[in-house]
């Protein structure tokens, strides 16, 4: 990133302690602890990834664990052995005494360096559901509404995730039945989340992320995520060049000092359009009806047309809940709106008009023929929805650095502040770029000298809005 890293100085950032790294056998009942060997550790959840990931470099000895035969010392990676699924206990708390404790399991092993006396070694650990994620096949239907759905794919059904973990899932507004055709679980959950509208966002706007955090699996749309009432901010971040002397010079409103801050802007015309990030069409046929239905959509025009008149679901950009005031404007001297060719990108869909009509019990056949003219799934007032609103929400982004905090997790929202860059004020904060970000990715990384949290902040409008809330 050219010419855009800022540094600020005297921030603290003293090393956190990595309390428990334990490993034990899948075959000999033998257990390692690796934590006083281990070099660092990086912890990472994405808004964007199904589940959250450990990555841990440590020193294997040639006297970290009693060996198979005469009860010699020897490496764990022969002592144990580790052939991966090992079960990794760890617990890591930063000086602000925020903790982190979870039971992982080895994915992959590395070996970094070797000599005749210790190996540097890298244990990649995944959650159990991303192993089990592997070795299950969805092949029930389901009736009713897509949260419902979620839950019983990731919690609920014993034959599929069964997980024991907490989990926060967001009601949707529709309903959708299909049958799982043999798919793995996370496969499902990316097809579904597509097809999730917020709760009375019908035709305004859909789409969802399930992601995976410290404190469980969490089914959330881009607006909630976004909703500073249903998403309060966790933490006031403020950048500047000053020195900071342990934060005893930072505003009262802010709770913490960035150490370093790496701003974007992620507008990329050519690609927005491809995407249909703002504008689209809809070309659809319905083979009950026999209905025709050209739909073009701009999220900026009150006017959306659709086939000369005009449509249920008409989304406007006031109908989106935004991190900042204005979504990015686009010069209107690139708009065409004569014969209805406002559009970046095209759609086409089949309606599924009477397919897995509900209806269960005794005269189920009954229930399910007075439905089965009812669609199963709203494509025109969900899939061009979803496709912008996945598309608007990295409008702009900042990269951020701040000592090590492990209560914040992906999927928080923050309050960010930067300088603004003039000629004649200082002190003066950007009113651009400042505001409401949403943490999509979080990295936590511990060493022996140092530990640093690193946030990926995204939004998907621009302006100041709001004031810092100390968390």
């Amino acid at each position: 990133m050219a010419d855009t890293k800022r540094q600020s100085i005297s921030i603290d950032a003293e090393a956190s302690a990595i309390k428990k790294v334990s490993i034990a056998s899948n075959s000999t009942g033998k257990v390692a602890e690796l934590a006083g060997a281990t070099i660092s550790l990086r912890y990472s959840e994405s808004i964007f990834d199904d589940t959250l990931s450990v990555l841990v470099s440590s020193v294997d000895t040639g006297n970290t664990i009693a060996g198979e035969d005469d009860g010699s010392l020897t490496t764990a990676i022969d002592g144990l052995p580790i052939v991966g699924t090992e079960k990794v206990s760890i617990k890591i708390e930063d000086n602000l005494e925020n903790t982190i404790e979870l039971d992982l399991y080895v994915n992959k092993v590395n070996v970094l360096s070797s000599d005749t006396k210790r190996n540097t070694i890298a244990l990649s650990l995944v959650s159990k559901e991303f192993i089990f994620n592997e070795k299950i096949r969805v092949n029930t239907r389901f009736d009713g509404k897509i949260s419902d759905h979620i839950k019983k794919i990731i919690q609920d059904n014993p034959n599929y995730l069964k997980t024991d973990k907490e989990i926060d899932i967001e009601e949707t507004d529709n309903n959708y039945n299909f049958i799982g055709n043999n798919k793995k679980p996370f496969h499902l959950f990316h097809v579904l989340s597509k097809k999730s509208v917020p709760v009375g966002k019908l035709g305004k706007s859909a789409g969802f992320f399930l992601f995976e955090t410290s404190d469980g699996f969490k089914f959330k749309s881009i607006d909630s995520l976004f909703d500073k009432e249903k998403n309060p901010i966790k933490k006031s971040i403020l950048f500047d060049d000053s020195p900071d002397e342990k934060g005893e010079k930072l505003p009262p409103q802010y709770d913490v000092k960035a150490m370093r801050y790496f701003p974007n802007n992620d507008i990329d015309v050519k690609s927005k359009l491809l995407v249909g990030a703002y504008s689209t069409r809809m070309i659809s046929f319905d083979p009950y009806t026999f209905e025709y239905k050209i739909t073009t959509r701009d999220v900026f025009d009150p006017s959306t047309k659709s086939s000369g008149k005009k449509p249920e679901d008409e989304g406007l950009e006031d109908n989106l809940t935004k991190a900042a005031e204005n979504l990015p404007v686009l010069n209107r001297e690139f708009t065409r709106e004569e014969d209805n060719r406002e559009y970046s990108r095209t759609t086409y869909y089949i309606g599924d008009t009477g397919s897995l009509p509900s209806g269960s019990g005794y005269g189920k056949e009954q229930e399910q023929l007075k439905k089965s003219a009812d669609p199963n799934f709203n494509h025109t007032q969900i899939v061009n929805q979803s496709i912008r609103r996945y598309n608007q929400l990295i409008a702009s982004s900042a990269i951020v650095e701040i000592p090590g905090d492990l209560s914040l997790h992906a999927g928080d929202s923050v309050f960010f502040d930067a300088p603004a860059i003039t000629s004649d004020k200082k002190g003066d904060i950007n009113k651009q770029t400042g505001g409401l970000y949403i943490i999509s990715d979080v990295v936590h990384e511990l060493s022996s000298d140092q530990t640093i949290t690193t946030l990926n902040l995204v939004r998907d409008s621009f302006g100041r809005k709001g004031t810092p809330i100390k968390g």
